[in-house]
């Protein structure tokens, strides 16, 4: 953690990335570079805006170097990662894969105090019915399962290892369907 006095002479914490050496953050959200700077400048970072290509959600992404190559990571990950210093392998293949959930349900609020630690079939469970209808954990296989029931008849579309898998197969469907998701 290092202090460094803002535009306007306000005292800001920044948190150091425990992998990236020279990006860090602050508790407000907002991500720092030092590199190229020798340490005595700071840069605060511009994150990108991302849309999700399975929803209708955009996130927050920054681009982080390590020994000159590039690692996208969501603003969301750098900024729990920085303030708990600790790592984190964030997966979206297994149902006890780690995710950040923002409390209020708004991705670009990317507070530390709006995010929460937890694992993805909890974070799916919060989301509702609504964003991954047809779509649910498998517990017998480990997998995601997609199905819909047409005519009274439960339709199997398979099982998937990546939630992402399961949902390209939802919108596939759909779309050749005319199903409203």
């Amino acid at each position: 953690m290092i202090k460094i006095i803002g535009e306007d002479d306000n005292e800001i914490i920044i948190y150091l990335h425990p992998e990236y050496s020279d990006y860090g953050c602050d508790m407000s959200g907002n991500v720092y570079s030092f590199k190229g700077y020798g340490g005595i400048s700071v840069r605060k970072m511009k994150p990108t805006k991302r849309k999700d290509k399975h929803c209708d959600r955009i996130d927050y992404v920054v681009i982080l170097y390590k020994d000159g190559k590039p690692k996208f990571k969501l603003v969301s990950h750098v900024v729990f990662e920085c303030v708990t210093n600790r790592l984190y392998k964030f997966s979206t293949k297994s149902r006890d894969g780690l995710t950040i959930d923002h409390d209020n349900n708004n991705p670009l609020n990317n507070r530390f105090s709006n995010l929460k630690l937890m694992t993805l079939s909890n974070n799916v469970s919060k989301q509702g019915k609504n964003k991954y209808k047809y779509i649910h954990w498998h517990k017998a296989s480990n997998k995601w399962r997609f199905q819909i029931r047409e005519n009274g008849k439960l339709k199997h579309f398979g099982l998937f290892s990546t939630i992402e898998e399961a949902l390209e197969a939802r919108k596939k469907y759909c779309d050749e369907n005319g199903i409203k998701i």
